[in-house]
């Protein structure tokens, strides 16, 4: 990426248009990384295509929809642990959103 190394939660953070809270804005996420990013963007689009990818799998259906979105964010620490809590908490927003 033109020798500059890209950090996942920068760009994750931007896309889920979060900030510290871990909120997500579902609107606008290729926009904000083509702003943020105009040179770069098909880079760190793939780059975080594996991110966005991450399923929800049945298993982790509980009583409360607490425990289920805590079994989400719990699997994805455990598959990407270079993720900062905020954008486990953005992901699992926009997980929840969708779902809804």
């Amino acid at each position: 990426m033109g020798g500059l190394a890209m950090d996942v939660n920068e760009v994750l953070q931007v896309y889920l248009g979060t900030d510290e809270s871990g909120g997500y804005h579902p609107v606008g996420g290729d926009t904000r990384l083509r702003s943020t990013f105009p040179d770069r963007y098909d880079q760190v689009r793939e780059m975080i295509r594996p991110y966005l990818e991450t399923g929800f799998r049945e298993e982790w259906i509980n009583e409360t929809w607490e425990q289920t979105f805590s079994a989400y964010a719990a699997a994805l620490k455990e598959r990407f642990p270079e993720l900062s809590d905020v954008t486990v908490r953005a992901l699992v927003n926009r997980f929840a959103y969708g779902w809804r």
